[in-house]
């Protein structure tokens, strides 16, 4: 197949992934290939942390699928509604201590969740520290 050299690809972990999966692409030849990077969606992180991730393969994150859940189960709550298990002050540091500079997709169910709420949302994490 012929690819344009701007051609990327980013590799999503699904639900129950794990490091184990991370430290396989760590060791994989893809790691090389520059074009190729993650998705990071921080639902589907059911059995280690999210500091995990960042330490292993931080720099590699393409982009990233912010949604909150309660690490049983994918449940998609929009950030900082109380409901949610993620600390997401740490994860907001460490994003942006590997360089992130992609997009920031909320990837929420709803549930009662509007514009505003999302924007809301938005500027308090892009503030947090």
């Amino acid at each position: 197949i012929g690819f344009q050299r701007s051609t990327a690809f980013q590799i999503e972990f699904l639900r129950s992934a794990n490091t184990g999966q991370i430290d396989q692409f760590g060791r994989s030849q893809l790691i090389n290939c520059t074009l190729i990077s993650l998705c990071f969606d921080t639902n589907h992180l059911l059995i280690d942390g999210h500091d995990d991730v960042f330490a292993k393969v931080g720099d590699r994150i393409g982009t990233v699928h912010i949604s909150d859940y309660d690490r049983v189960d994918e449940k998609h709550w929009l950030p900082l509604s109380g409901r949610g298990v993620i600390d997401w002050p740490a994860f907001c540091r460490n994003l942006k201590k590997c360089g992130y500079k992609g997009v920031f997709m909320f990837e929420s169910r709803g549930d009662g969740v509007d514009a505003d709420d999302v924007v809301r949302v938005y500027k308090q994490m892009k503030q947090m520290k």
